[in-house]
This record gives structure tokens, C-alpha cells and sequence, in this order.
């Protein structure tokens, strides 16, 4: 067994085991824990799990890190997005997902301890219930919601993004809300233990917010077109090089 895995089964395995009773327990008995105190207990749970994965978190734009409610978006190309990018925010954030990660028991249990939106893309009748709960938390201010525009992981090509749906932006533009645009990268690598590397760099990078003023007389298109390309060249000018640059060292 080669000395990351083994280091990663050392330190992740029991955490997972034993975190993952503590999350279930939340999800069964949610008018005893808060949205809030489930959401940081699901960061801690997620931070122990992942670290465990000899990782390097290079982070950007902390100063844009979302801190009430709004519409948090980021590219998807791994399984562990969802983990890392729940345990890189502070402010208490749903998350949304298809439908079909209902039949996975862990990703399922998980979601449900923060009151996941499930969205069947082949319905469009429940993706638009989904949409008014997405706008009323938005016009209320009670949580930031995040989706992912691109629809699906990006697992072939994660250097370049999916074109997005501008539906996904719909709710934040009608409740007038803030959009995060967040660009992840580098968590595709977390489990390839064939990677001569010590470190598995995960490069986070927070966006300046879109705000109600910048998008005011656009449509939805013309915002879904401005948040990809600054997502994109974000990611090809600045992210990319850095990623490359850390797994070519020795």
C-alpha cells in the first residue's frame, strides 16, 4: 500500500465511521439541532474526512466569502465538490442535488441532515417547486442556497466548464439576492493514490459577488454568460497554472 493511502485509511477511517453516526442522528432529529449547528457539524465532520487525504487547501479571494444569505455557485467535476466546498464556507449554506444521489445511502444521509434540494432534471414541474423554495429562502434571507449550473460533474474535461443553465440563476435574480461565484479545483485528485505528490493541492477561489445592481435589466442568460466567463477565466489564467506548478513539483 503506498504511503498516502495508507496514511489516508490511518486518519480518515474512524472519523468517517464514527462522524457519520453523529450526522445520521442530526438528519433523524432536526427540532433538536438547528439548520446552523447541523451545518458546522457537517463542516467538522467533512474537514476531519477529507484532511485525512493529505491535502493543501490554497485559498483566494477569502474577502469575498459569502456571509449571508445569497446564491452560492461553483464548477463540478468530483464527487468530493459538495465536501469541500461545504466545509470552505462559514455561513450556513443548502445544498442542492439531482435527484438520483437519493438512492446513494451516505451522500443521502448527509444531504438530509441539511435539508438538501433534490432536483429531477427530467421533471420540469418539480425543478419549479424546487425553484420557489430556492426563492423564498433567498427573499427572506433565511440561508444561502449553492448549485451547481453546469448540471452534472464535469469529470472529462474539469479545465473548461460545461455551459451553464441560466435557470439555475432564476431564484437569486427574482429575489434580488447576491451571486457567489466560487471556483474549486483539484478535487478530482483527492482519491488517486497514484499521484506522486505529498500533497493533493485543492485551489478555492471566491469571486467578487454579483449583486442585485450589477445584473438589474439583464436576463437570465446574459447573467449565466457573465458569471461563467469570469469562472472560466479564473480558472484557465490564474488556477490552473498554480494547480500545475504544485503537482510538477518533486
Amino acid at each position: 500500500m503506498c504511503t498516502r493511502k495508507a496514511k489516508t485509511m490511518q486518519k480518515s477511517l474512524l472519523p468517517f465511521i464514527f462522524g457519520y453516526f453523529g450526522v445520521s442522528k442530526r438528519g433523524r432529529h432536526k427540532n433538536k439541532y438547528s439548520f446552523e449547528e447541523r451545518f458546522e457539524y457537517l463542516r467538522n465532520y467533512f474537514k476531519k474526512i477529507v484532511d485525512g487525504y493529505q491535502v493543501e487547501y490554497i485559498k483566494f479571494g477569502t474577502e469575498y466569502m459569502p456571509d449571508k444569505a445569497s446564491l452560492v455557485v461553483s464548477n463540478h467535476n468530483a464527487t468530493y465538490d459538495p465536501l469541500v466546498l461545504m466545509l470552505s464556507l462559514k455561513y450556513p449554506t443548502m445544498i442542492t442535488s439531482k435527484i438520483e444521489n437519493k438512492d446513494a445511502r451516505f451522500i443521502r444521509t448527509v444531504l438530509n441532515s441539511v435539508d438538501a434540494y433534490y432536483i429531477d432534471r427530467e421533471d420540469a414541474r418539480q425543478a419549479f417547486e424546487i425553484f420557489k423554495k430556492m426563492y423564498n429562502d433567498l427573499s427572506t434571507k433565511t440561508r444561502a442556497v449553492c448549485i451547481y449550473p453546469e448540471g452534472t460533474r464535469n469529470k472529462e474535461h474539469p479545465e473548461t466548464l460545461l455551459p451553464f443553465r441560466e435557470a439555475s440563476f432564476k431564484a437569486a435574480i427574482k429575489a434580488g439576492a447576491d451571486i457567489n461565484p466560487i471556483v474549486t479545483y483539484g478535487t478530482k485528485d483527492i482519491r488517486n493514490f497514484k499521484l506522486k505528490v505529498k500533497r493533493i493541492p485543492i485551489i478555492i477561489s471566491y469571486l467578487p459577488p454579483i449583486t442585485a445592481k450589477d445584473y438589474e435589466g439583464k436576463s437570465t442568460y446574459e447573467v449565466s454568460s457573465m458569471i461563467q466567463d469570469m469562472m472560466q477565466k479564473e480558472l484557465t489564467e490564474h488556477i490552473l497554472p498554480i494547480y500545475n506548478e504544485k503537482m510538477n513539483q518533486k
